[in-house]
């Protein structure tokens, strides 16, 4: 009996392993196969989310300040009340549809949006810090640091179009038929 009973009780404790349902901390209201918590401390897993966005790993992961945000299916800031597929904004305000993220909930859609400080965004239609809009095969960040990627765009989302790459302030252009932010027309390969 002891036996059978150690048994099942270890059962019991690798299915609620393999769920995750856990939350700690203020993380209120989390559902589903993710874990959160309050501090964002060390947190493991598909699915997860935390306060302030520190040591998140694991696919699908975001936080609240849109450092190192990867993958679909991300999450809040605040870590309260996350629902549905793939929806994710800064304070948890309550984005739907797949794939939307940005630092102010401003209704960024497409795959693989932007986050609030446009810092590291990777993957096609990316946006920038504000929310602007930016649209097409083109990633850009809010500061114009770091655009990579055929038809890039700058800071302000300015509707840089056709094969060519631009940042926010005008450093660092490259590749072939580039710009800068000011849209001052360099051209060449």
């Amino acid at each position: 009996m002891s036996e059978r009973d150690n048994e099942s009780e270890g059962t019991a404790l690798d299915e609620n392993q393999q769920l995750g349902t856990e939350a700690a901390g203020n993380g209120s209201g989390i559902s589903g196969p993710m874990t959160a918590d309050g501090n964002g401390s060390g947190i493991s897993g598909p699915m997860t989310a935390d306060g302030n966005g520190s040591g998140i790993s694991g696919p699908m992961t975001a936080d609240g300040n849109g450092s190192g945000i990867s993958g679909p299916m991300t999450a809040d800031g605040n870590g309260s009340g996350i629902s549905g597929p793939m929806t994710a904004d800064g304070n948890g305000s309550g984005i739907s549809g797949p794939m939307t993220a940005d630092g102010n909930g401003s209704g960024i859609s497409g795959p693989m949006t932007a986050d609030g400080n446009g810092s590291g965004i990777s993957g096609p239609m990316t946006a920038d810090g504000n929310g602007s809009g930016i649209s097409g095969p083109m990633t850009a960040d809010g500061n114009g640091s770091g655009i990579s990627g055929p038809m890039t765009a700058d800071g302000n989302g300015s509707g840089i179009s056709g094969p060519m790459t631009a940042d926010g302030n005008g450093s660092g252009i490259s590749g072939p038929m580039t710009a800068d932010g000011n849209g001052s027309g360099i051209s060449g390969p």
